[in-house]
């Protein structure tokens, strides 16, 4: 999803930006409580986390670990709203606790993108200055600091509109590399990719710029085993949107190109060399359509050709910002998701095997933002975060540190054919159905197959399974299902869903979709009620259109102080509709006892509440349905 401000479509850079500033903040001293949802009870390890900041507004870019087993962040920080941040830098100790805060600028908008130690033990980071009121304009701006952040030099270049520095690394002659955008704009689709290598004191050794098709730029550096770059980024790029043709660039040690490709629509925004010697990109990937935008992660040989590229995400709006290989081979995927229920976004993480095969998702929330920028691997084979989370007033720095737990419940579904489109009459299309128990937890699962609207303009119940055994090192197959489409669902775009619960706790386990069309709404057909689930156990499965119980979105949500909960009932029914704040803790009753079949609905007045996410759960016999909302004061 992208902003609308005065009609204009905005960057990736403002996007970040404008998305925070709009965010409805939360003023309140309710304390900030780590919240999960998982691919799986055997969840990573949070080892610590901390939130960096005050009254200022901050956002971290990126974290390298150091020398001393501590954490250098770069990014920016600022006055809300004013457009003029400084760039931020801080040090922390091995637990993250901040040592020292460096700033640097003065200008109308200064922020760093990169920061890499140096072989003296000092830092050097490369950013924009100037960037001005939602990151319209900016000058490539280059820092070298001593160990503790004092400027040893500085450099600015101005070649246009906007030049900003995304990468740099140190190599072994002591000189810098650095990769960005040269002479971009925003009134039109200008700008290179560019790569310029600097000495130890700052003066410019040469600099190569890269034109491939329209507006080019480049979001990501790595050197090479060969003593070369590889730079990822984007080309054909929108100026006002954050939209484009991933890119890859392969040079020589003097920046001259050896190859440069394209690999379909998105941007890549974060590149490595892997120890088989591949390249691998993260970003995201997706058009100017909403909900189209995926987290994704290619790679390719020494030669830029494609070995595997895949993609995660929700039915929504999602992007990946950062990978890193993991000690094991496979990789790590960091950035975001947009949660349309409750109009925030939450920070996403995606573990695979050095083939790209899914082991574990995680989305983690703070606040009502949150989003991982970079990742790094740690000495000891784990992993920090860096990025933002809005909660508490203005937005702070997020610092994780991670373990790299493998367990995890994975479904995913597999159409036989697509894209799919079922005629106004109603139709049905089949699937492969594929649970997978990769953790070292026995579980009992529930099985809720869903059809949700293109912006969530409804959900209907397609079918639904409780009580089902998975054990440990399990894999649960249901191939050839069917699934038929009645006539009475209105003409639109779905998702087709199947989201997985633990049965004792109702926590999302896993969840997978895949999209499909309905043309509109026709006359004759399929009864309304024809939800029909074929094949499951080799048998016609009851549908949930007309036999289980249904809890309704809260609405308003967000809401302040009060919303509306809707349920609805197959039967008489003895009933309990409660509401927990998101450490589990009931704070109300809204419904206990018996209940007439049908639709009833009750207010949930938060008056005496703080701000923050809740989960409303409706329990009904072996029935178990739950909501989140968010309450913003």
């Amino acid at each position: 999803m992208h902003m609308i401000i005065n009609s204009m479509e905005v960057s990736i850079m403002q996007y970040r930006n404008l998305s925070r500033f709009f965010m409805h903040k939360f003023h309140t001293s309710l304390l900030i409580i780590l919240f999960w949802l998982t691919s799986g009870n055997a969840q990573p390890t949070i080892f610590w986390s901390q939130n960096i900041g005050g009254t200022l507004d901050e956002q971290g870019n990126c974290v390298r670990q150091t020398d001393d087993g501590g954490f250098i962040v770069t990014g920016k920080s600022g006055p809300p709203g004013t457009g003029a941040p400084d760039l931020v830098l801080i040090k922390t100790d091995y637990q993250g606790t901040t040592e020292w805060t460096q700033m640097y600028g003065g200008h109308q908008g200064d922020c760093g993108y990169w920061v890499e130690q140096t072989n003296d033990g000092g830092y050097i980071i490369v950013g924009s200055a100037d960037e001005g009121m939602y990151e319209l304009y900016g000058d490539l701006y280059v820092l070298r600091t001593d160990a503790l952040g004092d400027t040893i030099w500085t450099r600015k270049y101005n070649w246009g509109e906007i030049d900003r520095g995304f990468g740099v690394v140190e190599t072994e002659e002591g000189d810098f590399v650095i990769a960005g955008i040269y002479d971009g704009a925003f009134t039109a689709p200008n700008g290179d990719v560019f790569l310029m290598k600097l000495d130890s004191d700052g003066g410019t050794l040469w600099l190569q710029t890269y034109n491939y098709h329209g507006r080019d730029c480049g979001y990501a550096l790595a050197q090479t085993d060969d003593g070369g770059f590889i730079i990822s980024g984007a080309t054909n790029e929108d100026p006002y949107a954050p939209y484009g043709t991933i890119f890859i660039i392969k040079t020589d040690g003097d920046g001259n190109t050896l190859w440069m490709n394209e690999y379909g629509n998105g941007l890549g925004l974060s590149v490595l060399q892997a120890s088989d010697g591949n390249y691998v990109v993260g970003g995201w990937t997706g058009g100017p359509v909403y909900g189209s935008e995926d987290l994704f992660m290619l790679k390719v040989d020494p030669d830029g050709l494609e070995i595997w590229k895949d993609f995660w995400g929700t039915p929504n709006s999602d992007s990946g910002h950062g990978v890193v290989e993991s000690t094991d081979g496979g990789y790590l995927l960091v950035g975001r998701a947009f949660d349309a229920w409750v109009i925030c976004h939450e920070l996403y993480m995606v573990r695979t095997d050095t083939e790209g095969n899914t082991i574990g998702t995680w989305t983690y929330s703070g606040g009502s933002y949150d989003h991982a920028s970079c990742v790094t691997r740690t000495q000891d084979g784990n992993y920090v975060l860096t990025g933002s989370t809005v909660g508490l007033g203005y937005g702070d720095i997020l610092l994780l540190h991670l373990d790299d737990n493998l367990g995890s419940v994975v479904v995913k579904l597999t159409p036989h054919e697509q894209p799919i489109q079922i005629p106004a009459s109603g139709g049905s299309f089949d699937y492969d159905f594929e649970l997978a128990n990769n953790s070292d937890t026995n579980y009992t699962v529930d099985v809720l197959l869903y059809a949700v609207r293109d912006w969530y303009l409804g959900s209907y119940n397609a079918a639904f399974r409780t009580g089902i055994s998975l054990p440990s090192g399990e894999t649960i197959t249901r191939n050839d299902l069917s699934q038929r489409i009645p006539s009475s669902l209105p003409g639109d775009g779905y998702n087709y869903c199947a989201w997985i619960t633990d049965s004792n706790t109702q926590q999302l386990l896993s969840l997978d979709c895949f999209p499909f069309e309905k043309m509109e709404t026709g006359g004759d057909g399929l009864a309304e009620a024809d939800w029909l689930l074929m094949g499951w156990d080799i048998k016609t499965e009851s549908v949930a259109g007309s036999n289980l119980v249904e809890l309704n979105s809260a609405s308003p949500n967000p809401f302040n102080p009060s919303t509306l909960i809707s349920y609805k009932l197959p039967a008489m029914s003895c009933i309990s509709l409660n509401v927990y704040d998101i450490s589990g803790r009931l704070v109300s009753e809204l419904a206990n006892g018996w209940r007439d079949a049908g639709v009833h609905e009750v207010t949930f007045d938060a008056s005496g509440l703080t701000s923050g996410i809740y989960i409303y759960r409706l329990k009904s016999g072996d029935h178990t349905v739950s909501g989140k909302m968010v309450l913003m004061k």
